[in-house]
């Protein structure tokens, strides 16, 4: 009995010495524990306070290291979402801020090869982003210089200065002077090709000129009114021409005028010596002989023949050669009178066209001008086609005869 008490003696004392041994290795083991548990709390807390920064959140006031702390066990379950849920949120953020560099790098320079997830990853993010701001720099550089071009291309091409600030700001009131301009240019453009449109009119051509046909429509223009001048010039020579005509036709009349002028002399002398003889050997004296026609008397004007000299269908018109000194003859016994018929505008003339066995009537014309040996005659819409040589007769209506005009004396 005595053996076995020494032996159960034995084993407690051993069974002592192996739990106060396991006790100690326990503690030890609480002892380290507890310094990780602290290190994690801490390390939890520093996260919190990092992810806190510059996010505008304050989890590392809820998890400090104190209340993640190992006598704050209880309290755990309540901060353990705390962390993950601030850490989706910063992923959120991120994918975000990924995406919208991309979108602004996708704008400034489409298609350039940088892909969306190279913007989220840590290993590939520095150097992504600085290629976006590469992008972003280049494309401010190429507006700012399309700014300073269209500036530079304002003042030259319309004289209007821009405020670069206001262009920059994006604001509308740095246009209100190049728009004004350009409201100007847009009228002045208007007038000009109403104008020239009607000038074309004028000339018989259709010109309708706008920003896809302006020069062609300004050639048609230019050709038509080159044609008009050619023609004009080709107009003024033949005027030329018959004033010259005109002036040599003018001073035979005028020699010819001084010789009827001598032969009335003569004739006036001739008629005295008659009545002298009749007298003598007592005769009677002539009773009763016709009386001279009156200027622009029917009579007068019923002897006037004229012809038509040049025929214009381009611009309307025939040439006379009839006039304000036109004259007919009336014979008188042995004397031959010079009457003037007075023709002058709105005269009506019949025009007509001899033929192998009779004269065919061609139209009725209206004087227009009227010159001194020459007249002008607008041509009917519905009047055949007229001739040089056609010859022309005054249409005699009941009307009181006009006073004959008189030559001016040059001195």
């Amino acid at each position: 009995m005595k053996a076995i008490n020494i032996v159960l003696s034995i084993l407690i004392l051993l069974l002592s010495i192996a739990a106060a041994v396991f006790s100690y290795f326990l503690y030890e083991k609480r002892s380290q524990f507890t310094s990780g548990w602290d290190k994690m709390a801490e390390i939890v807390s520093e996260s919190a306070k990092a992810l806190d920064q510059g996010s505008g959140t304050s989890l590392s006031s809820k998890l400090t290291k104190d209340a993640l702390g190992h006598r704050n066990y209880a309290k755990l379950d309540s901060l353990k979402g705390e962390l993950p849920k601030q850490s989706r949120n910063i992923i959120k953020e991120r994918d975000i801020l990924a995406n919208a560099l991309f979108v602004v790098n996708n704008t400034v320079r489409p298609n350039n090869g940088l892909a969306k997830d190279k913007l989220a990853k840590l290993d590939t993010y520095y150097t992504s982003q600085r290629i976006v701001v590469g992008n972003v720099s280049d494309a401010v550089r190429r507006r700012d210089q399309t700014y300073r071009n269209l500036i530079a291309a304002v003042r030259s091409g319309l004289g209007v200065t821009v405020d670069n600030s206001k262009l920059l700001s994006g604001d509308a009131s740095a246009f209100t002077a190049m728009q004004a301009e350009l409201s100007a240019i847009r009228n002045r453009s208007r007038y000009y090709e109403s104008s020239i449109s009607q000038v074309g009119k004028r000339f018989g051509i259709s010109a309708y000129p706008n920003a896809k046909n302006y020069q062609t429509e300004v050639r048609k223009v230019v050709s038509a009114v080159d044609k008009y001048q050619a023609q004009t010039k080709a107009l003024n020579r033949e005027i030329d021409a018959l004033k010259r005509t005109n002036r040599s036709q003018l001073a035979h009349i005028g020699r010819l005028n001084n010789q009827i002028k001598g032969l009335k002399g003569v004739i006036a002398d001739r008629d005295s010596q008659i009545v002298s003889f009749q007298r003598a050997f007592g005769l009677p004296e002539s009773r009763g002989e016709t009386k001279p026609w009156k200027p622009g008397s029917k009579e007068a004007r019923a002897l006037l023949t004229g012809k038509i000299i040049a025929v214009n269908s381009k611009y309307g018109y025939v040439a006379i050669n009839i006039g304000k000194y036109s004259v007919v003859e009336q014979n008188i016994g042995n004397r031959t009178l010079e009457v003037n018929p007075v023709v002058e505008p709105g005269m009506v003339l019949a025009v007509s066209r001899k033929g192998a066995d009779k004269s065919e009537f061609i139209a009725r014309l209206q004087l227009s001008q009227v010159g001194e040996t020459t007249s002008i005659a607008n041509i009917p819409v519905d009047s055949k086609p007229l001739q040089v040589g056609d010859v022309v007769n005054v249409v005699i209506e009941n009307e009181k005869a006009p006073e004959a005009p008189r030559k001016t004396t040059k001195r």
